[in-house]
């Protein structure tokens, strides 16, 4: 969808509307000069939604194909003052710049736990490998 172009309402445009008008015109402009700014700007999930990006380099265990899994952990921010509700992984890959093989890679498992988020498991990862991630957290 395309951003119409931004038009003020005008006095003139209510010609036939009482006095009191040009009070109530001023704000209603307002708001609609915040609204086109932002649109026109990308909303950005940093700047409008509460969320926080995390990056974390770790090696899976020898054992990892196997069910060893070291959790990883990583603070919540004071800042972020809720509940945690998803992480999503918004990248991964091995540090040795390799392809992934596993089409199973990005399943993230994850809890919230005294202020921490949990990674529990991400599927697909190969054993002894050393890999970088970068979540968000909403």
């Amino acid at each position: 969808m395309k951003l119409p172009t931004y038009k003020r309402i005008s006095r003139e445009d209510i010609a036939e509307a009482p006095d009191w008008i040009g009070r109530l015109i001023y704000p209603i402009n307002q708001v609609f000069e915040t609204v086109y700014s932002t649109l026109n700007r990308n909303i950005t999930f940093a700047d409008n939604i509460l969320s926080f990006q995390k990056s974390v380099q770790f090696t899976t265990k020898a054992t990892y194909s196997s069910g060893g899994w070291d959790e990883i952990s990583f603070p919540i921010p004071d800042t972020f003052r809720v509940k945690v509700s998803g992480v999503l992984m918004l990248s991964g890959r091995p540090t040795d710049d390799s392809l992934i093989t596993s089409t199973n890679i990005g399943a993230v498992i994850w809890s919230e736990n005294n202020r921490n988020v949990l990674i529990n498991f991400i599927g697909g990862l190969q054993d002894s490998k050393e890999y970088v991630f970068s979540f968000m957290v909403i």
